[in-house]
């Protein structure tokens, strides 16, 4: 928290902690007071952090959707 309420922009690290929808919000909210950014980046291993995530809630149901440019 102190790093959004200090006007910096994080890099989320892990999805699995906006699991925590108190946390989430709280996040967005000091974001949007500091006019700040939250970049979430994409997981080196696609989907892990979801399916974590989804373990500990009551999700039924995670679909992923996954594209690569044949190019590279």
């Amino acid at each position: 928290m102190d790093i959004l309420k200090s006007g910096k922009n994080p890099v989320v690290m892990s999805t699995r902690a906006l699991v925590n929808e108190d946390l989430l919000n709280t996040i967005v909210r000091i974001a949007k007071e500091k006019n700040g950014q939250i970049y979430i980046p994409s997981n080196a291993i696609g989907g892990l952090g979801e399916l974590k995530a989804s373990s500990i809630t009551s999700i039924e149901e995670l679909v992923s959707t996954f594209t690569k440019n044949p190019k590279s």
